[in-house]
């Protein structure tokens, strides 16, 4: 499903026989999906939220979703998770007390390149989420997390390479909360080489009641500070909390092993080009750069069992005129000394192995006098060769001279492809002149 560009104000109930739904947004800041739906409006968690998702493989990409109820207004949730195998791709989830809901056992998520902000408890429940490259972002002090999780391994929330920020200059926010007693004798959240900001409470973590702490699991590996060199100080992290080994940390890695036993799932999500390249005019001689940007996701298991699953890169072909270009295959495409063979329309493919996607077809225009340009120029063993470009509707005709004075026209053309080349082989005697006319 393509979503336009635009606001729209609505409450999204996206019911368990729908499945296999894809939503995408024209412009992830552009296509806005907004209602302020709150607790005290609709009391419920199943029905307070801006967009009950109950579909199974259901993704979302490009896109916004705001809970636009204030701070304070009470639980708001931008997004209910209640399908199985759920992508979220370069989007935005906004709203301040319980953002996200991942519910419930047995259920799992994946959330790649994503903004979400909250400031209380705004990552919950008992489902199963991972978190990669994704930014964590505090609106005001508070709690991120509180998954209510079962015993079994890694059930829970699991960040992988995301950097947690603040929205102003403020500290004492904490990353998880529960309460052992009453809300969850277990919760599982895991910070794997995540970036934070010095609003992060010293002890990190957070236990709101009495209760047994032995199902508790608080993870964290190597967390650095925002610019990613140095370690962050974990010496007055809360007891009840853990610092992994290099083999747990790489455990979490490994999408099947965090999924598993519920689903040996692995996220694929065909390519999706969301900046496409655009036309350019350029003269002879110049550069011309196209360019595309895409989101898509593949994710591989690793050769060995157990290490961390890998994440494909996207495919990228560039064609001149329906044709492959040879060796470009990267993100842009970079065209040195143009020429008018240059000239055409290029576009590229983008794929995965999910699916295939085509960009538009972006014009390059040569900007060729209709007097010629000398290209190229060379001498060798009494040869002499000449490379001109021009305009590819005239006639050219090349003319030596031994004098300066009696010109002879030796060559003439007026037949395209431009740039072109000629050479005179008896140029070592007499000295010879060249040169290059517009024919009338």
């Amino acid at each position: 499903m393509n979503i336009h560009n635009g606001v729209y104000e609505e409450i999204i109930y996206l019911v368990n026989t729908k499945h296999s739904v894809t939503f995408r947004g024209a412009s992830r800041d552009q296509t806005i999906i907004t209602y302020r739906n709150n607790e005290n409006l609709n009391p419920g968690s199943s029905t307070r939220s801006l967009f009950n998702m109950r579909g199974d493989d259901v993704a979302m990409e490009n896109l916004t979703l705001t809970n636009s109820t204030p701070d304070g207004g009470s639980q708001a949730e931008a997004l209910r998770v209640d399908g199985r195998r759920f992508i979220f791709n370069h989007g935005t989830l906004a709203s301040y007390q319980d953002t996200l809901l991942l519910n419930s056992f047995g259920r799992y998520s994946y959330f790649r390149d994503s903004l979400i902000q909250g400031d209380t408890d705004y990552i919950w429940n008992d489902g199963i989420g991972v978190f990669q490259d994704c930014e964590i972002r505090t609106m005001t002090p508070g709690y991120t997390c509180q998954m209510r999780s079962e015993p079994a391994p890694y059930k829970g929330a699991v960040f992988l390479d995301c950097v947690f920020t603040k929205a102003y200059n403020f500290n004492g926010h904490y990353l998880a909360r529960i309460n052992p007693a009453s809300e969850s004798l277990c919760s599982f959240v895991a910070l794997i080489n995540c970036r934070l900001d010095a609003h992060i409470h010293p002890a990190g973590w957070l236990l709101t009641g009495g209760g047994a702490t032995d199902n508790l699991r608080f993870w964290e590996y190597q967390s650095t500070d925002l610019t990613g060199t140095n370690l962050v100080d974990v010496s007055d992290r809360a007891a009840f909390s853990t610092q992994l080994n290099a083999a747990k940390a790489a455990a979490m890695r490994n999408l099947t092993n965090v999924y598993a036993p519920n689903a040996l799932w692995l996220p694929q999500l065909a390519p999706n080009i969301i900046s496409q390249p655009t036309d350019l005019t350029v003269e002879p001689g110049g550069n011309a750069t196209f360019s595309a940007e895409a989101t898509g996701i593949e994710t591989a298991n690793p050769s060995i069992a157990g290490e961390p699953s890998i994440i494909v890169p996207l495919r990228y072909q560039w064609r001149q005129n329906g044709t492959n270009c040879p060796g470009a295959t990267n993100v842009s495409l970079t065209i040195s000394n143009v020429s008018s063979g240059d000239a055409g329309t290029y576009s590229v493919v983008v794929s995965n192995l999910s699916g295939v996607m085509v960009s538009r077809e972006a014009v390059l225009a040569v900007n060729v006098p209709a007097s010629p340009v000398i290209v190229s120029v060379a001498c060798s063993n009494g040869a002499f060769s000449l490379t001109f470009d021009g305009d590819a509707e005239s006639s050219y005709g090349i003319q030596a001279s031994s004098n300066l004075v009696s010109w002879q026209t030796v060559f003439t053309t007026n037949v395209p492809p431009l740039p072109f080349s000629w050479t005179d082989s008896n140029a070592a005697a007499p000295h010879q002149f060249y040169r290059i006319l517009l024919n009338p």
